[in-house]
């Protein structure tokens, strides 16, 4: 596994995220381990697929890209303990890393790919942090010919691994139990507090003993079908499907760069 690094672009806010989340690197495997992945995954999956996740974190979807028989996966993250903690799923799963803020990410790093994955709400936290049209065009850039992106993305309705909009505002509650590398039982908290279409997220992680592991805080930001439209004309994508979310999934989006044709 390799790692390509490109001078960072980031912003104050992003700043003290990347360092919530470098604290978060050692248990984010089994944070995440639990996510379903999305629905339309199946249907685009085949051999020799080339399979980019964007931002990756550890790696959201492994098993299932290798249980596909991808060629390869990319995990493209600005998190550099992150991606140092990413591991393959199942043996002989190959896994190529680009260390990049999403929105600088080159072809020359990832060489071209079938598939974008963009996991769990994260294009959410991108508009949250950096409005999403550079994000998109960056994600765009790396696309072999005919290639897709797939979004997962928080509503009104859909909840995700770190949002419930049924969840009581500003109300702490226990998020996941979870054990972590050498065996011990961790218990992740959350509060939620939204304000108009942007949401800020507390998590604290706790071991038994009462220690905490970190404080982290992130924000999303809600987009709704006027704001996406207009996102997704300024980024020049198109959706090709739509799949909407409920109590249990996120809506789902698969788009691809305007004019191309399959």
């Amino acid at each position: 596994m390799t790692a390509t690094s490109t001078a960072p672009t980031v912003t104050a806010g992003q700043a003290l995220a990347e360092r919530g989340y470098e604290e978060r690197a050692a248990t984010y495997a089994a944070e995440i381990a639990s996510l379903a992945p999305p629905r339309l995954l199946d249907g685009l999956l085949h051999t020799g697929t080339t399979v980019a996740e964007m931002p990756s974190g550890t790696g959201h979807f492994l098993r299932a890209y290798a249980a596909a028989g991808a060629r390869c996966t990319v995990l493209v993250d600005s998190n550099r303990a992150m991606l140092a903690t990413a591991r393959p799923a199942v043996r002989g799963q190959h896994l190529h890393t680009v260390c990049s803020p999403i929105q600088n990410v080159q072809q020359a790093q990832t060489g071209p790919v079938g598939l974008v994955v963009i996991p769990n709400g994260a294009l959410n936290q991108l508009a949250a942090d950096l409005g999403c049209e550079g994000v998109l065009a960056g994600m765009s850039r790396v696309l072999a010919p005919g290639g897709l992106l797939l979004a997962q993305l928080v509503d009104e309705v859909g909840g995700c691994g770190f949002y419930d909009p049924r969840l009581p505002d500003g109300k702490w509650t226990i998020d996941r139990r979870m054990r972590g590398l050498h065996g011990e039982e961790l218990v992740r908290m959350r509060r939620q507090r939204r304000h108009g279409d942007l949401v800020s997220i507390d998590l604290t992680l706790t071991a038994a003993t009462g220690s905490v592991r970190y404080d982290h805080q992130v924000r999303i930001r809600l987009l709704g079908a006027d704001g996406l439209r207009e996102l997704l004309a300024a980024a020049r994508l198109e959706v090709v499907h739509e799949l909407d979310g409920d109590d249990d999934h996120l809506t789902e989006l698969l788009m691809r760069p305007a004019g191309d044709v399959r």
